[in-house]
């Protein structure tokens, strides 16, 4: 129990609201705020043993509020958030929303005492209904019989997606008996193991390496998604509540949207409007064809009202001993009204005009009886009274109660800052307490200040609690102060009690302080101590997507095998010869000729990528000679620039630089104040630079990240660290839209501090630029941000210490000739959105001061991709659910001739849209001003060339819409994907194309690389991987680009990685290369047992780089883990590898077959004496029959098996038993070396 709980709990208001709890009677509270609340129900509903509901006003406190009680409380698996969805129309789109929503419902039906923290916008949407909940939650259990039919049709039914590979919730997939599902009930996937009808294992694993990491002895499949249609006869613990609504089957709630859809295309033709009338229909019939077939879709959701009445809620999912707790009514109120608010614009803006179907009722149920006529919301009383039309039996369907009608029912306390007037409200009179409370005030960091306060209180009898996520730097901070009459400090963890004469420090954030008089208690947090914002932990599933080799070979790809050159990989066959069957890899060379790899050898081929996405000749495999000779070049290459890498790295290591002082405590206050939460690699950066900086040798670190994965902060941070130490700052950026975003970024993150920023580029006056550059000679200006205007000869800086360049790549030569002026002696700090490869980072062993941050910060979500055939109505409702959150949108059209008459089409479509265009003909100062413009969301819109895609940051812009997709590298396209999703908030990206009969054979080769791979899937990854290598090339400098594609860019990392080693001297790790093993057995992976040749590939490499047993019982652990029991094909790879292995130690040269005999060929002369050869009989008769070894014959150098004579299993388990025991009837010098 935290200590705060213990405290209040002891006092008399919390044992006041214990026994009205406990008496069920309505309470109200007068006095307080949020944060005091927090903690104040956290002491009264410690030992509650009933669930509770809590409405907190406004989405944006939910959070908060409820960390504050998880952190108060301390009790797992007690706080459910139950969060809003943004818009009315994004439904099951947000997949983190939508699990949060399902397990508060599952909690409510599993805990005992769960507490839901929501809002009257969250509460009022619909959500799964209580019947389709217990039709698919289910529990299982090992032991316990599970038709595998059965489960995956209980999982169809709630929603889940049938995919190869689970990666995200919702999701699952079927091999064989194993069963993987991503339920919101878990964290991370589970994976179910059938032996026959009964669950043998039930494991949880890991999204990346879908392995499993522990056994767990049940686990819980609930709904995966909130609208699922099916069969909906209606259940509720509510029965009063339902006994107005009645079930509908698929074919009723069909009739009723086909019988509004009738209507409603009636109502449009007469109003002129046939053309709406048709895309109505065409779109609802698309709707429905998907909806019966189930499959669900972005914006399925609008159809609840169709499917459902009335529309369920979680508060059918109360039990009748809920405690209804009510913060703030009169906020909560008016949170319901801005719901309300939304629906009316969407009826007046997309029901009245066709563009949605309207629905029988409103999308959500109304939080307060009468509001919709009280409040004069004819349009929206008007829909009801049209749409809903008469039920099944032909009479007019009662109107259902308002949530809050339906809550007032429940026992309640109610918390209000001032005295609330329940006679306007359904909720009864209620007794009153009056809570005495008082808010803290701001002490920014100044410590005299908060020990004035301290004192005050401290002659009160009031304990002092700081609750603080640094209780080590707040202890060291009061100690930097000493005052003799000040009360000891004590740090305490958790759950210690707090002490009356003692500043108490807590390791335990809250989000803001309180001062409870009557209670003796003030809390003071980060927030009021250093104005460092709250940031509350958002829970996240472990992992986001699988990570797949970006090597993954797909038929018409160019490869390098290592001995025989470049060629085109045909696909994998199957082949019987003499006995032996097995996958092989088809690669074709110059004029058609064709090699044929066994999958063993699949390490010898590599994807061939060229640094500029080239096409490569193909090599002759009849004459590889100019193979050879192109490879050694290459190699020679790449020492020459390891050895040009070291001799830069040692200059580095001797030059003169400035050693920056160590972090002062403004810059741990400027840190604290970073209102979100850093990732992990956002913080190895930041000490990486930080390191760096206070090194005697001058800094030269390239940072590495995705726009929006806080590079800018990083930045900031090395920044402000300079100019503590009394250093200018100077910050070089490629356009001035950046170095405007950049300089208002900086200028808010430094406000509180003294330090002087300015901007110097084109969009300022003379003047200013003259002011500029006079306060940058002078040393009044500390930090610039600017373009390559800062390069003129003009610019003088008095004290330059450190130079950030962004996107140094963009700037010309003539700017890099000017920029390594600057840098003499000066720390550098270069950041760069190209993805630089890991391949090349570990390449070189360190050479490069290089920080990868390839982490999203929390919250980031993956951007929904569609790809379609053009179509009007599906631009309209992307652009439509764009603005209706507030957002804004790219629409990329890539040639300027014709511009216009897009951005015309899109204004018809959506009249009430601002629309903008850029493009890159148009005058500078023009296209400056439409960007920054859009950037300070004045426009809705912007209808543009790919001129955005780099250096425009818009966080609001958040969906994109390319038209003529075909026209687009798949490199290009994710760039331009990157251009949305920078925020919290869902992104959307639709890639629309020509109709495929009016394509070119390239596009239409590039229509299906991209339908193939839409989502975050390998199409995208392998996009990544060119952009990846084109940063390498950058990096590496253009001179080298002709040696990497001569090779393939994976080939040339090898052997700059060797050369590396060499130069420094280090050991070159030996791959063994383990003997032929040439067998007359069936040795594959079927597709039976493995169903995607993508999954295939990825194991045939990985039993090809096999060195060891340890190696080969790791795979078939693998293989047993996400694919169960290996057919025999399988087992007989596996048995073929120890074979290999083991014939290594014994120094086989070789193992083949003929017609009749397997031939075991020893690298020396044996010379077993029959003495020998009785002991080896004798040691192989332990595990062989005598029958067995009769087939085995023994010549000087080899042994010889007739083959013939026994079965596959048989003939492996000989060689496995005989190899095993060879090494010790070696030649004394060659056991030795074995040993």
């Amino acid at each position: 129990m935290h200590g705060l709980i213990r405290w209040l709990r002891e006092t008399e208001i919390v044992q006041n609201l214990q026994r009205a709890v406990k008496g069920r009677a309505k309470l109200q509270v007068q006095g307080g705020f949020l944060s005091s609340w927090a903690a104040i129900l956290a002491a009264t509903l410690y030992d509650w043993q009933h669930p509770a509901l809590i409405l907190v006003p406004g989405s944006e406190r939910l959070a908060s509020f409820a960390a504050d009680l998880e952190t108060l409380l301390g009790q797992p698996n007690r706080i459910f958030p139950f969060p809003p969805h943004p818009t009315l129309l994004s439904g099951d789109t947000d997949i983190a929303i939508t699990r949060d929503r399902i397990a508060a419902i599952d909690a409510l039906h599993r805990h005992r005492n769960p507490i839901i923290v929501t809002t009257p916008f969250a509460i009022c949407q619909p959500t799964v209904p209580v019947c389709v909940y217990e039709q698919s939650a289910l529990t299982v259990r090992t032991g316990e019989t599970h038709e595998r039919d059965k489960l995956v049709e209980h999982l169809v039914a709630g929603g889940y997606e049938r995919v190869t590979q689970v990666e995200a919730p919702g999701q699952f997939a079927v091999r064989g008996d194993i069963v993987d599902f991503f339920s919101p009930a878990h964290d991370q996937p589970i994976r179910i193991e059938l032996f026959g009808d009964e669950v043998e294992s039930i494991r949880p694993f890991d999204i990346e390496t879908q392995r499993s990491t522990e056994k767990w002895n049940e686990c819980v499949i609930l709904p995966a998604r909130e609208f699922i249609v099916g069969d909906t006869g209606q259940g509720t613990r509510d029965t009063e509540a339902w006994d107005e609504g009645r079930g509908t089957r698929d074919e009723e709630w069909e009739e009723r949207i086909r019988g509004m859809l009738e209507r409603e295309v009636e109502r449009l033709q007469k109003i002129g409007k046939p053309e709406q009338a048709r895309l109505l229909r065409q779109q609802v019939e698309h709707d429905l064809e998907r909806l019966l077939d189930g499959r669900y879709f972005d914006g399925c959701d609008w159809y609840y009202p169709f499917v459902y009445d009335p529309l369920p809620t979680i508060v059918d999912h109360l039990p009748p001993d809920t405690i209804v707790v009510w913060l703030e009514p009169h906020d909560l109120d008016a949170d319901a009204a801005a719901l309300e608010e939304r629906w009316q614009k969407i009826l007046a803006e997309l029901v009245e005009t066709g563009d949605l179907l309207r629905p029988p009722k409103p999308p959500f149920v109304e939080w307060d009886e009468g509001r919709g006529t009280r409040d004069g919301n004819e349009v929206g009383q008007r829909a009801w009274d049209e749409g809903r039309g008469k039920d099944w039996d032909g009479e007019i369907p009662a109107k259902p109660k308002s949530i809050k009608t339906r809550l007032s029912s429940l026992p309640s306390l109610t918390f209000t800052t001032e005295v609330y007037d329940f006679t306007q409200s359904p909720v009864p009179s209620p007794q009153s307490l009056t809570l005495t409370c008082h808010r803290v005030e701001a002490f920014l960091s100044d410590v005299r200040k908060f020990l004035a306060r301290v004192d005050e209180w401290h002659q009160r009898g009031y304990a002092i609690v700081i609750a603080t996520r640094y209780p080590e730097r707040v202890s060291d901070w009061l100690r930097d102060v000493p005052l003799t009459d000040m009360p000891p400090i004590v740090r305490l963890s958790a759950d210690d009690l707090p002490i009356a004469d003692r500043i108490n420090i807590f390791p335990t954030p809250l989000s803001a302080g309180f001062v409870l008089p009557n209670e003796r208690l003030v809390v003071v947090t980060d927030s009021e101590l250093f104005n460092a914002p709250y940031k509350p932990r958002k829970k996240r599933w472990k992992g986001t997507a699988a990570v797949k080799s970006p090597s993954d070979l797909r038929e018409g790809d160019y490869v390098v095998h290592i001995h025989h050159g470049i060629g085109i990989y045909r696909g994998v066959v199957r082949q019987e010869v003499l006995g032996k069957e097995s996958d092989y890899l088809v690669i074709e060379y110059a004029e058609g000729e064709r090699l044929y790899v066994p999958v063993h050898q699949i390490d010898r081929v590599r994807k061939y990528v060229a640094v500029d996405g080239g096409e490569p000749p193909l090599s002759s495999l009849s004459n590889n000679k100019r193979w050879l000779r192109l490879r050694q070049k290459a190699k020679e290459n790449a020492e020459q620039v390891a050895k040009e890498l070291l001799e830069l790295y040692a200059r580095r290591q001797v030059a003169e630089g400035f050693a920056f002082s160590p972090d002062t405590p403004w810059q741990r206050e400027m840190e604290d104040a970073f209102p979100f939460v850093e990732t992990e690699d956002q913080l190895r950066a930041i000490e990486e630079v930080k390191a760096d900086m206070e090194s005697p040798r001058p800094m030269n670190r390239l940072v590495c990240g995705d726009v929006g994965f806080g590079k800018t902060e990083i930045a900031i941070r090395a920044a402000f660290k300079a100019v503590m130490d009394g250093k200018q700052v100077a910050m070089l950026v490629p356009t001035t839209v950046l170095a405007l975003q950049h300089y208002q970024t900086f200028t808010q993150r430094l406000a509180p501090y003294p330090v002087k920023i300015a901007m110097l580029s084109r969009l300022q006056s003379p003047k200013e630029q003259k002011e500029v550059v006079n306060g940058l000679r002078t040393g009044a200006i500390d930090i610039v941000i600017g373009t390559h205007r800062l390069l003129s000869d003009d610019v003088k800086f008095r004290d330059l210490g450190l130079l950030i360049i962004d996107e140094e790549q963009r700037f010309g030569v003539r700017q890099k000739e000017r920029l390594k002026r600057l840098q003499v002696g000066v720390d550098v700090l270069i950041l760069t959105a190209t993805p630089i490869p890991r391949t090349l980072h570990m390449a070189l062993g360190g050479l490069l001061d290089m920080s990868l941050v390839n982490t999203p910060p929390e919250g980031r979500r993956p951007v929904r991709t569609y790809l379609s055939v053009y179509d009007p109505e599906l631009v309209r409702f992307a652009i439509r659910r764009e603005l209706e959150r507030g957002g804004q949108v790219f629409y990329v059209y890539n040639r300027v001739q014709g511009i216009e008459h897009v951005a015309e089409r899109v204004k018809q479509l959506v009249p009430e849209a601002k629309i903008a265009i850029a493009h890159g003909q148009m005058p500078e100062d023009e296209l400056e001003r439409v960007m920054l413009e859009f950037a300070e969301g004045k426009w809705d819109v912007l209808v543009c060339t790919t001129i955005i895609e780099n250096g425009l940051d818009v966080p609001n812009a958040n969906t994109l819409i390319v038209e003529h997709c075909e026209r687009f590298g798949l490199a290009q396209l994710y760039q331009l994907r990157g251009r949305v999703g920078r925020s919290d908030r869902q992104a959307y990206a639709y890639f629309f194309h020509d109709h495929p009969k009016r394509l070119s054979e390239t596009a239409r080769k590039r229509l299906e690389a991209l339908r193939e791979f839409t989502d975050l899937g390998s199409g995208f990854r392998l996009a990544l991987r060119d952009l990846e290598i084109r940063g390498a090339g950058n990096l590496l400098g253009v001179e080298q680009h002709g040696f990497i594609n001569e090779v393939g860019f994976d080939l040339y990392m090898d052997m700059l990685a060797e050369a590396v080693r060499r130069l420094q001297g280090e050991p070159l790790p030996q791959k063994v290369e383990l003997p032929e093993a040439d067998l007359p057995v069936k040795a594959f992976i079927p597709e039976t047992y493995v169903e995607d040749l993508e999954q295939r590939l990825y194991l045939y490499r990985k039993m090809a780089g096999v060195q060891s047993e340890e190696d080969i019982a790791q795979i078939e652990a693998e293989l047993r883990d996400r694919y169960g029991e290996p057919p025999q094909p399988v087992r007989n790879i596996l048995s073929v590898l120890r074979i290999r292995v083991r014939a290594h130690k014994a120094k086989v040269i070789a193992i083949t077959h003929d017609r009749r005999t397997v031939t075991v060929r020893c690298a020396v002369n044996l010379n077993l004496s029959n003495a020998a050869l009785l002991r080896l009989y004798h040691r192989l008769r332990e595990t062989q029959p005598a029958e067995v070894l009769h087939c085995v014959r023994y010549e000087r150098d080899r042994f010889l098996i007739d083959w013939t004579e026994l079965t596959p299993v048989q003939l492996l388990r000989l060689l496995e038993d005989l190899l095993a025991a060879l090494p010790d009837f070696l030649p004394q010098e060659l056991a030795a070396e074995v040993s």
